[in-house]
């Protein structure tokens, strides 16, 4: 009888513990699963050791290092930095939004939006205009537009909100600048 009462409670155990990890239906990705690995929020590459002397592999980067590394690079280190955190918002957007809604330095959000918005204008305007192809590469700007609408439905007014609105707009501004260049002409 005693044996009897011992596995039941192990049953009732187990069973309430695989019960907290059962999925949760839902028609968006799972973004709990991004884990936020940020020691600080900073926006100043010394903070980070970061000197500009060398191209660095950019893929090792946290993302607060890298977020600090876009925001005081210029030429090309901020275009291959900003291609990075492009490819981060990508794959870990709500991470991404969650960092960039606490940033506090004045422009810094503005320019973090601008440039990742432009970055999609581009893949966008190259995978529509040239026969360029690479693996993946036309699927980015399509990605990045279903993200900005899960963002969108995600966040309720707040930090994350503004990001997300911030990032919307960029968006429109920089598909509205590959227009007007398109039509320029050679």
């Amino acid at each position: 009888m005693k044996k009897t009462a011992v596995v039941l409670g192990l049953l009732v155990l187990l069973a309430g513990c695989g019960a907290a990890d059962a999925p949760v239906a839902s028609d968006t990705p799972d973004w709990r699963g991004e884990t936020p690995d940020w020691q600080v929020v900073s926006v100043d590459p010394e903070d980070f050791g970061i000197s500009y002397a060398d191209l660095e592999d950019l893929s090792e980067f946290s993302l607060d290092k890298l977020t600090a590394y876009c925001l005081g690079s210029d030429g090309i280190f901020a275009e291959e930095a900003f291609g990075e955190l492009y490819h981060r918002f990508l794959e870990a957007s709500y991470t991404c939004v969650a960092y960039f809604a606490l940033i506090q330095e004045e422009g810094a959000l503005d320019t973090l939006c601008e440039h990742i918005a432009l970055e999609n204008a581009l893949y966008a305007y190259v995978g529509r205009e040239t026969s360029v192809s690479f693996t993946g590469y036309d699927e980015w700007p399509e990605r990045f537009q279903s993200i900005l609408e899960e963002l969108n439905e995600a966040y309720p007014p707040g930090g994350e909100a503004k990001v997300a609105a911030a990032l919307r707009l960029a968006h429109a501004e920089a598909l509205k600048a590959m227009e007007s260049w398109e039509g320029a002409g050679p």
